[in-house]
């Protein structure tokens, strides 16, 4: 199935979107992990990874609302690097992703390791969900 994915740009001043295909996935937990998966690897064309080297998908519920929560590998939090920009293309590359690929989902909400993550670098709160449209 073809999916679309979001990465920074080169000059790391926007997010850049990229079509790929990927193998038809049963349930919403394969689905979701092969589309961060995906966002790890990298882009095949221009652009370069936002989220941190390592990051991976450990559980993932929908709720009848729209609310995603993922809950991601500590390597999400414990690998990143970088200022304000970095860490709002990160999230931003997340759930973009999330939403272009689910269009069920409405707000993300993201934990790291199982417990409640209330910012990645400091700079983009994440102690609530965030909003899908609310996202550039």
């Amino acid at each position: 199935r073809a999916v679309r994915l979001y990465f920074a740009s080169l000059a790391g001043d926007r997010l850049v979107s990229e079509s790929r295909e990927l193998p038809e996935r049963a349930n919403l937990h394969d689905r979701v992990a092969s589309l961060v998966a995906e966002l790890d690897r990298g882009p095949s064309g221009s652009g370069v990874a936002a989220l941190p080297p390592g990051t991976t998908l450990l559980h993932v519920y929908l709720d009848d609302g729209g609310l995603m929560t993922v809950d991601l590998s500590r390597a999400f939090q414990q690998g990143f690097r970088g200022g304000s920009g970095a860490e709002y293309l990160a999230v931003s590359s997340l759930v973009r992703t999330l939403a272009a690929n689910s269009p069920e989902v409405t707000r993300v909400l993201i934990v790291c390791g199982g417990e409640p993550l209330a910012t990645m670098g400091g700079h983009l709160p994440l102690d609530r969900p965030l909003d899908v449209s609310e996202l550039p």
